[in-house]
């Protein structure tokens, strides 16, 4: 089955069997944290087995088609939202004041984003990703939600450079998409993207300044930093960064990076 296949058919045509749903719902209720997790991983095995390639369901007050077998995202979004930044959305909620300007550098199809704005609907969020097919997936949720309607997507990557650049789309997780460095690469999963520095992409989408800038472009993020800092004056760096950063071990650069920018 493609994936033209699959938007073309109605919302609802993938619906899970009522079992698995019923199972879904107990995960999504679950926290991505201690016992809660354990049983929430062990409550979706079943109901994932019993899914194909393609799922519509109705959670949040969101209408989804997602794919969890295809990207970790989306079965992150069916079966445990939490686990997509749960503590730090409840956080950036509570924090950031109204109608804040969001920058989602590597949104996915928009998970992050989709579920930030049902949490803080004032907030002007715009959401980067280069992957076609994801941004195809991302646009089809997002018809689906009035909510979501103005959340903008860019649908580019975010290098130090500005230009063409390739995209590696190999691995069996498309959250694991990557920019790579040879430029002679070649092959059906190496396509050619449009690439953007940080600052630029602020300059196109005429962003002053945001509020939060989440960079999440799997281990390409020092280097994009690095270049911001170079080319944007202060007035243009944002209040918040959110970037990943493992616990109970040294720093990565990337934070060590923007900690010593103040």
């Amino acid at each position: 089955m493609s994936v033209t296949d699959t938007e073309q058919a109605d919302f609802g045509c993938y619906a899970p069997s009522s079992w698995a749903n019923s199972l879904l719902k107990i995960t999504r209720s679950l926290s991505a944290t201690g016992v809660q997790k354990k049983l929430a991983f062990l409550l979706r095995k079943p109901a994932l087995k019993s899914i194909n390639d393609v799922v519509d369901i109705e959670t949040n007050s969101l209408s989804l088609r997602l794919y969890p077998h295809q990207n970790l995202s989306d079965k992150r979004l069916l079966s445990l939202p939490d686990m997509l930044d749960g503590p730090e959305r409840e956080y950036i909620a509570g924090e950031l004041p109204q109608h804040a300007v969001v920058i989602d550098i590597g949104a996915n199809i928009g998970g992050y984003s989709m579920l930030l704005k049902q949490q803080r609907p004032d907030f002007r969020i715009l959401a980067v990703e280069p992957d076609p097919l994801l941004v195809q997936r991302f646009t089809f949720n997002q018809a689906l939600n009035p909510l979501l309607q103005d959340i903008r997507l860019e649908p580019s990557a975010i290098s130090d450079r500005n230009g063409t650049l390739l995209l590696d789309t190999s691995g069996s997780n498309k959250g694991e998409n990557h920019i790579l460095e040879d430029s002679d690469a070649r092959g059906d999963s190496v396509s050619r993207v449009d690439g953007l520095t940080l600052y630029r992409l602020q300059q196109k989408h005429d962003i002053v300044m945001a509020d939060l800038i989440k960079l999440d472009i799997e281990g390409h993020e020092y280097p994009v930093m690095k270049q911001f800092f170079e080319e944007s004056p202060r007035e243009c760096w944002p209040e918040y960064f959110q970037i990943e950063q493992y616990r109970q071990v040294e720093l990565n650069e990337t934070v060590s990076l923007c900690l010593s920018r103040g």
